[in-house]
């Protein structure tokens, strides 16, 4: 059975005049501070996580579209007053949260996962932190039980007043991540950050722990390892790469680690991403140097939308193909991780209008999205805001159950709205293959196996194999 969701929580609506730019969008590997937060609260498991930021929501092709974000107008105030802004909109079935701020963008999603791992062991200590070096850091981890004190008006310290009146319970969790303890409070700090003393080389155990922090996120990543260098085994000729120096590239484009010098990294960055596209692992000749690039790929997502008596068996089909499956209802009854044990998520969401059901869900190139809520109105308003997302990728698989008559008025409205006839047509609606199915068990049949036919990109005959093949009539006729 999944466990209790634990959610995390990013403080970025503070005030900076220090740094030059709001700290939020100073950059890291390509990457900005708020975009680093977001990406290692959810790679180390907190679900979902909530962005406390001044003024409108950001936006930028960095930024999770799971993201739920609450806004603090007055930049100016304590931290404190940001955490209870975000502590407002995190869901009720959450059992604690992880606090990150925002200038603390290099902590490690190991670290945030063993933060909640020591959590859910002992769930009754009421604050879990960081420690490196006997030095305490963030994130810092509340349980529930703490959330009204948190709301408490008058803390002189803000949040440090909670942990230090729950410091006899407090759990430590030592860390080898000397990140927790390093804020980037001042201009030196940023520059120490964003410009060591010697090239960023990643080895071969940071960079699993990187590609595992990647694919826990739903995130491919392409790898480049360095064989031989320019010049020989021993370097030279141009290049400083060391045999075994990695360079990571991740799908919006960021890049970790380095080869050595400029040429080869921009040409190994090249290779990743024809790996993250399709191409097999392979070794490459470049700019005089040798190295193997290889793409990790993240689970399919199964989204069933809908917990009623199909969409059971659809969520323990999908697990056992080796789907990560989500479970989505507005019931709470039905909305319960009893109901769905092989499920990764089953998340309590809204189906009525305005609110948007997937708010919380990312959806991704990899995604698999299965219709089959209570009511067709639902399955339409859902399907309507689904394809009312331009810039969002598009899934792998959506399918709506219902009739023919049902899918038709379907279809015939979202034209109405503009949605491109080309888009609609690979909706896949009625759902499932016709193999005469009627319980809720064979309908779930039918429309796995149709999902499992778009995952191989199967585009032959779904006859069956019998009829296609003919084995006794054209292999043993009755005249032979």
């Amino acid at each position: 059975m999944s466990q209790k969701r634990i959610g995390g929580l990013v403080l970025a609506a503070g005030r900076s005049s220090r740094m030059g730019h709001p700290k939020p969008e100073l950059q890291l590997d390509g990457r900005s501070f708020l975009e680093h937060c977001i990406e290692v609260l959810r790679a180390g498991g907190c679900d979902p996580v909530v962005a406390v930021v001044a003024g409108a929501p950001p936006t930028g092709a960095g930024l999770r579209p799971d993201v739920l974000w609450a806004q603090n107008p007055d930049p100016g105030s304590e931290p404190i007053d940001s955490i209870r802004i975000g502590l407002a909109a995190i869901p009720p079935d959450c059992a604690a949260v992880a606090v990150l701020p925002v200038d603390a963008p290099a902590v490690g999603a190991e670290t945030v996962r063993r933060l909640l791992q020591a959590f859910r062991g002992a769930p009754d200590s009421p604050v879990v932190r960081p420690v490196h070096q006997g030095v305490p850091g963030h994130p810092t981890l509340f349980a529930r039980a703490v959330f009204p004190q948190l709301m408490e008006p008058g803390l002189t310290r803000g949040a440090e007043t909670i942990v230090q009146r729950h410091s006899a319970a407090c759990l430590d969790v030592p860390v080898d991540d000397p990140a927790v303890a390093g804020n980037i409070n001042t201009p030196e700090d940023y520059q120490r950050l964003v410009q060591p003393t010697e090239p960023r080389r990643i080895g071969a155990a940071e960079a699993a722990r990187l590609v595992l922090d990647a694919l826990a996120a739903g995130d491919a990543v392409a790898t480049a390892t360095l064989l031989t260098p320019a010049g020989g085994a021993g370097g030279g000729g141009g290049g400083e790469g060391r045999p075994g120096d990695r360079l990571l590239l991740r799908e919006d484009g960021s890049v970790s680690g380095t080869l050595g010098h400029a040429a080869l990294d921009a040409a190994a960055a090249d290779v990743a991403r024809q790996a993250l596209a399709g191409a097999g692992p392979a070794t490459h000749e470049l700019e005089g140097a040798s190295i193997f690039v290889e793409a990790h790929l993240p689970p399919d997502e199964l989204l069933v939308v809908g917990a009623g008596h199909i969409a059971v068996p659809v969520a323990r089909l999908g697990a056992m193909l080796g789907f990560r499956v989500t479970v989505l209802d507005d019931r709470e009854e039905f909305a319960d991780e009893a109901r769905f044990p092989e499920a990764a998520r089953v998340l309590r969401t809204e189906f009525e209008p305005p609110a948007d059901p997937f708010a919380g869900v990312r959806i991704t190139r990899r995604s698999y999205v299965v219709l089959v809520t209570r009511a067709h109105r639902y399955d339409f308003d859902c399907l309507s805001r689904l394809l009312a997302r331009p810039d969002a990728p598009e899934p792998r698989y959506l399918g709506m159950i219902g009739s023919r008559r049902r899918v038709r008025a379907a279809f015939e409205a979202v034209l109405d709205a503009g949605v491109p006839r080309e888009r609609l047509a690979r909706i896949h609606g009625p759902i499932g293959l016709d193999i005469g199915a009627e319980t809720p068990e064979e309908i779930a049949v039918s429309i796995v196996a149709e999902i499992v036919r778009v995952r191989r990109g199967h585009t032959g005959s779904t006859a069956p194999r019998s009829e296609q093949e003919r084995v006794l009539d054209r292999l043993l006729p009755e005249d032979a």
